[in-house]
């Protein structure tokens, strides 16, 4: 039973791994970025750049938005859980909470 087990669980890894290589689109991203977050509906990606600036990638089309301009501080940054909203979070302490409907990237 526990060999059962085992292969059953390869076999899962091996399909979760070959569907996840699969490309649906690709963006161009709007800058020398080491960090991004897709949306939770997919119709976005949230890129934040070197220059802690932040931008809103749609998805598929492209189109960006700046969000947060750069060395505005931006420390952190979170999707809803329904993708309507993005929160960001700056070193001095405050949040600012946007809609993600109303953007181009949307």
């Amino acid at each position: 039973m526990h060999k059962l087990i085992v292969a059953a669980s390869l076999i899962t890894c091996a399909s979760t791994a070959m569907f996840a290589s699969q490309s649906i689109a690709k963006v161009q991203l709007p800058c020398e970025s080491g960090f991004q977050v897709l949306s939770p509906t997919g119709a976005q990606l949230a890129v934040q750049c070197k220059d802690k600036s932040l931008y809103l990638v749609g998805v598929p089309q492209g189109m960006s938005q700046e969000i947060v301009p750069a060395k505005s501080g931006l420390n952190t940054f979170v999707y809803s859980p329904d993708g309507r909203w993005l929160a960001a979070g700056f070193v001095n302490g405050t949040v600012e909470v946007v809609s993600t409907w109303d953007k181009t990237a949307s």
